[in-house]
């Protein structure tokens, strides 16, 4: 017996998505054919193709979710006898068979009452009008009484409109509830601002503290002043640029999640580089599982003419120079690659590579 489906495959995903698309198509649908055309459904017209089409996908719906896996304690449970035994004993499944009733069927019981009644043709065309237009002021009215109770609702919570003033002991009980709902909000979204806050604060105490540890060992060990204003500089980008975001968040992730993020984004870039066209996808995957995080502040040399060709490196972000005889010959950006011939031919540095601004994340170091 094969298992149930995952709950969180993509194949549940498209059908939630057909669900809610006919799911806002047939309330749109039953009005219309209700009020203008209830002949519709005594012949097979694309409207009454359209209702058909929702209600199989309703109706199939039942079966998906019969053998669609399920949570208990924290374990997805496959087990198909388990599913449809637990579905079939749940609140959701009646709530489908509700939904499944026949409702588009109205128009047609509707228009049967035209054969039946035939003697009092007028007095039922009046009827269906008068119906209608019932059916229609209740549908404005309920909204309308909706946009007040909601009016009323946001003033008593904010504190913005007075709204209607209770008379009754159950009325004064309610509006109290409201007010402190009013009251528990405010203070929960005071609560959430003081706590962004605080993180930003702690966060600019900490890039502080250590900038200030950097410059007191800098001092101390008398770092000429334009290197130590340098490494201040990084140093402060390094912590406050937005990036810094992303490269604190793939060190709370394990290693495998990780490696998985850095193919997905790096895998097409890797596949562009002229020596590794033509390979496989997997020794793609495997170059680009070898890259490896650098940095590089502003006026910083990678290598130089005749070094030992040791790494390749991708570009993230930022500019980096080319220089072949104390000449720039090539700026080189985000997304470039180069130092590939120097490894997989043993050949020296044929040029110096200088970055020119501050970097962040932006050199990955491959083939280390």
């Amino acid at each position: 017996m094969a298992p149930a489906s995952e709950k969180h495959s993509w194949r549940l995903s498209l059908r939630r998505k057909s669900i809610t698309l006919h799911v806002l198509v047939e309330p749109f649908l039953v009005p219309y054919v209700l009020a203008f055309q209830p002949e519709v459904v005594e012949s097979v017209s694309p409207l009454f193709i359209g209702f058909m089409a929702c209600e199989g996908v309703f109706a199939m719906d039942l079966y998906i979710q019969a053998h669609t896996g399920f949570y208990s304690d924290g374990n997805l449970i496959r087990d198909k006898k388990l599913t449809r035994r637990t579905y079939l004993r749940s609140v959701q499944f009646v709530m489908d068979i509700i939904a499944l009733l026949r409702w588009s069927r109205i128009p047609q019981f509707v228009s049967s009452l035209d054969e039946f009644y035939a003697k009092y043709f007028v007095v039922l065309k009046l009827l269906k009008v008068l119906a209608f237009t019932v059916f229609l002021a209740h549908v404005q009215a309920c909204i309308r009484q909706y946009l007040a109770s909601m009016f009323w609702s946001f003033g008593i919570m904010t504190g913005l409109f007075e709204g209607e003033l209770p008379h009754h002991s159950i009325e004064f009980l309610f509006t109290i509830l409201v007010a402190l709902c009013g009251f528990s909000m405010f203070t929960t979204l005071c609560a959430t601002i003081f706590v962004i806050s605080k993180c930003e604060s702690g966060q600019t105490e900490a890039m502080e503290a250590r900038i200030s540890q950097l410059v007191h060992v800098l001092s101390f060990h008398r770092v000429p002043e334009d290197q130590q204003t340098q490494a201040i500089e990084y140093l402060k980008r390094y912590y406050t640029d937005t990036e810094s975001h992303d490269r604190e968040t793939c060190k709370l992730l394990c290693p495998s999640i990780a490696n998985d993020i850095q193919v997905e984004l790096w895998k097409a870039t890797i596949a562009d580089i002229s020596i590794f066209e033509g390979c496989t996808d997997q020794f793609i995957v495997a170059m680009t599982s070898l890259l490896e995080m650098v940095a590089f502040p502003a006026q910083a040399t990678l290598f130089s003419t005749g070094d030992h060709g040791d790494a390749m490196y991708v570009v993230h972000s930022g500019v980096l120079a080319i220089n072949i005889n104390s000449a720039m010959v090539r700026e080189i950006r985000k997304g470039s690659c180069f130092g590939e011939l120097s490894v997989f031919s043993s050949m020296p540095r044929t040029a110096t590579v200088i970055s020119t601004t501050y970097f962040y994340r932006d050199i990955q170091n491959a083939l280390p």
